[in-house]
């Protein structure tokens, strides 16, 4: 009766001091009483880990007490106590023996409890369709059994390792249906909550998390339920209230482990909703939220580029400058750093981005784009009148084996410095190369426009008549076109070929861009010039009369009016 006081009070530390000892130092005997006492002893031993000790017992219950009414119960005890030793074919054989003997009469409390044990050892080897079908006849057999919720619970897990996510939920939601604040139903909800979660259904998803707040809110699993109701409306694109919700499981478990996580997940939103149209102001509170946040320095560069794409130069340039102050380590900061630049440069603020673009070539010497920061830095001091140091930026260009768009342009404009610097010969030279290495490139008539020009000014005439008139068949542009002509008619007109000269002053008329074009109108004087000289007045008062429609100088329309005005009367 002691054995029994202290097991009933649960205190089964007690029954493996005195009152086992007691037991051990007894004589034998085919005491009815003395079998339960045993049972109860090694209940105690197992509870307390001496499984060896309540084996040794349990086995001679079973052995040698075989009728007695305890030995059922002593079966199941020593089928569990097999379990924890790890002979689990002596776990599942003692189990199946006893189910075996069931008659449905009686205590069906062991066979209830033998037909769980079975499918626990079945689970842990890992046969789960055995557990799964074992566990589902313990549900269905004992529907009012307490183990009842775990067995349902244990049916989900078998399910979920036979990827039949749809019967594990079905299992779970049957347990939060039953009784949603029972102890097993905290780990269905979370777990129902996950499988809804990766099958990208957040409602179901957000029902049972809510769930799991609802009932077990004081646990530690209602900050994760919070932060995955925030993480669905997150991937249900949802931005908005995701950040709500992962603040607001910040706020109350700011000491919770997940809070690192709560924190990501706010970056990672308030970084997408920067990214639609009008985002500048999530990611400014991207950047006063983490400031050191693995999305700030992207969130800075978005800045600066959506006020680079609104043509607001200036700003975009002071943007980038805080990308590379801020986060040198930023794998695009070299980016920042040329943009910066550029973004000087396109707000016509020549000197900060020579600066810009020297400082970027002392910070990343290694960065692909260097070449495009000389070539850059060459057009800085091309268009500042500093030919000389022009070149030597195109020049390092081209030793740069720079891609072949830079590197035309570094040669073209190699060329123009050289003119411009009075080196005629140096830059027939590079107009030269250019032509034999791009013959059809969309330069190709300003190239030999060039050397045509270079020509003439070098006394060579016919060589300048042969560059304009293979830059005329290189199709160049309206404006162009105009002036290509009208050089080659002077050059005519030096040599005297007075119909030539008409011809190209003819086709520099006909295709200018614009009626008021100079070189059109200045071809159009010389034809009105020349026709008199040749005595074709009609011609001659038809080019007047173009210039009084389309010259903007007062002097030339009042001369042509008044040419015009003296042939149309000798004609008549």
């Amino acid at each position: 009766m002691t054995e029994v006081c202290w097991h009933r009070v649960g205190d089964l530390g007690q029954l493996t001091g005195a009152p086992h000892a007691m037991l051990q130092n007894l004589p034998a005997s085919d005491s009815f009483w003395r079998v339960w006492t045993v049972l109860i002893d090694a209940d105690a031993m197992a509870s307390q880990g001496h499984y060896a000790e309540a084996r040794a017992s349990l086995e001679m219950v079973r052995d040698e007490h075989s009728r007695h009414p305890a030995v059922n119960t002593a079966n199941q005890l020593l089928a569990w106590t097999y379990a924890q030793l790890g002979e689990e074919d002596q776990a599942i054989a003692t189990s199946e023996n006893l189910l075996a003997s069931y008659t449905g009469e009686g205590d069906l409390r062991p066979f209830a409890e033998a037909l769980l044990n079975v499918a626990h050892v079945r689970f842990n080897q890992g046969q789960y369709q055995a557990a799964v079908d074992a566990y589902e006849e313990f549900v269905a057999s004992y529907p009012d059994h307490g183990q009842r919720q775990l067995g349902l619970y244990q049916a989900g897990l078998c399910y979920l390792r036979l990827d039949r996510a749809g019967d594990a939920i079905d299992r779970w939601e049957t347990i939060v249906d039953t009784d949603p604040t029972d102890a097993m139903a905290e780990k269905a909800w979370a777990r129902a909550g996950d499988l809804y979660f990766q099958a990208d259904q957040y409602a179901a998803a957000k029902r049972c998390y809510q769930g799991l707040l609802d009932n077990f809110g004081s646990t530690p699993a209602a900050s994760l339920g919070m932060l995955r109701i925030a993480q669905c409306d997150y991937n249900a694109g949802q931005d908005a209230d995701a950040v709500a919700g992962y603040e607001a499981m910040i706020r109350q478990y700011p000491a919770s482990n997940l809070k690192v996580e709560a924190d990501q997940g706010i970056e990672l939103a308030l970084y997408r909703m920067g990214q639609q149209e009008g985002g500048v102001e999530q990611l400014s509170v991207l950047l006063q939220k983490y400031p050191q946040g693995s999305f700030a320095p992207d969130a800075q560069f978005q800045i600066a580029t959506r006020l680079y794409e609104q043509e607001n130069y200036a700003a975009a340039a002071d943007e980038y400058r805080r990308v590379v102050s801020q986060f040198p380590g930023y794998s695009a900061a070299d980016r920042a750093q040329f943009l910066m630049a550029e973004s000087h440069d396109l707000a016509q603020n020549s000197a900060k981005a020579r600066l810009g673009y020297e400082q970027f070539l002392g910070f990343f010497a290694d960065s692909d784009l260097t070449t495009s920061t000389h070539f850059r830095l060459g057009m800085n001091h091309f268009e500042a009148g500093d030919y000389e140091g022009a070149t030597g930026y195109f020049t390092t260009v081209m030793a740069d084996e720079a891609e072949p768009e830079l590197a035309k342009a570094s040669l073209f404009n190699l060329g123009l410095c050289s003119r411009m610097e009075g080196d005629l010969a140096q830059a027939t030279a590079y107009f030269t190369d250019y032509q034999v290495q791009y013959a059809k490139d969309d330069r190709a008539a300003e190239v030999a426009f060039q050397l045509g020009d270079i020509y003439e000014q070098s006394g060579r005439v016919f060589d300048a008549i042969t560059a304009f008139r293979a830059a005329a068949r290189a199709k160049p542009e309206p404006a162009l076109h105009a002036q290509i002509y009208y050089r080659m008619g002077g050059c005519f007109e030096k040599k005297d070929r007075t119909k030539k000269a008409i011809e190209a002053y003819t086709l520099a008329a006909r295709g200018g861009s614009t009626g008021d074009d100079p070189f059109r109108l200045s071809s159009v004087a010389r034809c009105a010039v020349l026709f008199e000289d040749t005595e074709q007045y009609d011609r001659a008062l038809a080019s007047y009369r173009d210039l009084m429609k389309n010259a903007e100088d007062p002097d030339l329309v009042a001369a042509a009016t008044g040419r015009a005005s003296d042939i149309a009367a000798a004609l008549q």
